[in-house]
């Protein structure tokens, strides 16, 4: 309510320069205002990386299922043990290999990634058992190691001109249809 309060004050007619100041300012003050809450999971931060210590997903799987835990580490090993192995699978996949990329590769790889998670990844799935039938028992794809490549590739049906993509293509250097 506070935000909207706020920006319904400011004047957007303003040149962009201001309204920027403005914005910036309005900002501060309510960050300021407005208590952030505890971190849940950052006192447990040297167990996490304990848990992901390792490059094999498999192996980190299998500790961090078999490894006794609490509170909001418990409700997101949960969560990661019913979501989507593929999706587990990229985003490991992701961790790695984004330690040597420019940030242009990286979020070249975003965008690639996740226009080809909506037209073929499990997310439609999610949407379905979540959203759509709210059954809430997802029928998630088996992952291979063709399917993940063939997720850092454009899809033709997105158009080899999109701007965006073309435009982090040449950023990154690659002239190709994978990052």
């Amino acid at each position: 309510p506070q935000l909207l309060e706020a920006l319904l004050q400011l004047d957007w007619r303003q040149p962009a320069e201001e309204l920027d100041d403005s914005l910036a300012l309005m900002l501060a003050a309510l960050r300021s205002a407005v208590p952030l809450p505890e971190p849940l999971l950052l006192p447990h931060l040297a167990q996490i990386e304990g848990l992901l210590l390792g490059r094999s997903l498999v192996r980190v799987l299998d500790r961090l299922f078999d490894t006794p835990l609490g509170g909001p580490l418990a409700q997101q090993r949960d969560s990661c043990r019913s979501g989507s192995p593929l999706s587990r699978a990229l985003l490991w996949r992701q961790y790695w290999q984004g330690r040597q990329q420019s940030l242009a590769e990286a979020f070249a790889d975003e965008l690639t990634l996740s226009v080809n998670c909506v037209l073929r990844g499990d997310f439609i799935e999610g949407v379905r058992a979540l959203l759509i039938d709210k059954d809430k028992q997802p029928h998630w794809q088996g992952v291979g190691q063709t399917d993940l490549a063939d997720f850092y590739r454009w899809p033709a049906c997105a158009g080899a001109n999109n701007p965006l993509w073309r435009e982090l293509r040449e950023c990154a250097g690659n002239g190709d249809d994978s990052i």
